[in-house]
């Protein structure tokens, strides 16, 4: 009988696969410790680097992320928008749906753009994403967006690849923040877990009461 109900508990729950996976390390750019304006490799990232950028920057200089004090700016006109950063983030379950967020902000007069895509793990068409223009003054990189982007989970790791659009125009697009979280589709709201764990015992329960009625008869 408790095998019997035992098999029937778990095949209930894996009709509602759980999608977590692991996250960005340093997706804030809080770790490498800057006071100004620098060229520099952020920890945890693959950087690619033809000219300046990207550049790791302070508030204190530029800018006002209200996600820490730092954030790094992307190469564009500087650089043809050459340079880029990727990060391979493990924990993901083949043909799952996760959600990519992250924060972005223009430097100047132009409407910065990134794009955002894959290098592995995931067969989800890249995206531009596009941020309005600074305010004005010396208020670069102020005023920031919160960008998301789905994406199913083709392998276990999955490498993100984000870099300026070259010929946009765009001067060096400010990043920060980066998170990836399984999606609302993928994961069962906690009513929804709590109605099925609900049931299972309901159902657990009339299969016992219905074996003790037969021992009984």
């Amino acid at each position: 009988m408790k095998r019997r109900l035992f098999h029937f508990t778990s095949a209930i729950v894996m009709l509602c696969p759980l999608a977590f996976a692991d996250d960005f390390i340093n997706g804030s750019f809080e770790i490498d410790a800057t006071t100004g304006f620098q060229s520099v490799n952020a920890t945890g990232w693959v950087t690619n680097r033809t000219l300046g950028p990207p550049y790791l920057i302070n508030n204190a200089t530029y800018g006002n992320t209200p996600y820490g004090h730092q954030f790094l700016a992307i190469g564009g006109i500087e650089d043809g928008a050459s340079s880029w950063i990727e990060q391979t983030v493990a924990g993901f379950s083949a043909g799952n749906t996760y959600l990519l967020t992250w924060a972005q902000s223009s430097e100047y007069i132009p409407s910065d753009e990134l794009r955002s895509s894959f290098t592995s793990g995931s067969s989800t068409p890249g995206q531009i994403f596009t941020t309005a223009p600074y305010p004005g003054g010396n208020q670069f990189w102020y005023g920031w967006t919160n960008e998301s982007m789905s994406f199913v989970a083709n392998a276990s790791s999955v490498t993100f690849h984000f870099q300026g659009v070259p010929g946009s125009g765009s001067y060096e697009v400010g990043v920060d923040n980066f998170h990836v979280s399984a999606s609302n589709s993928t994961v069962p709201e906690p009513s929804s877990v709590l109605l099925l764990a609900s049931a299972v015992l309901l159902v657990g329960g009339g299969i016992r009461r219905r074996f003790a009625s037969s021992k009984a008869l």
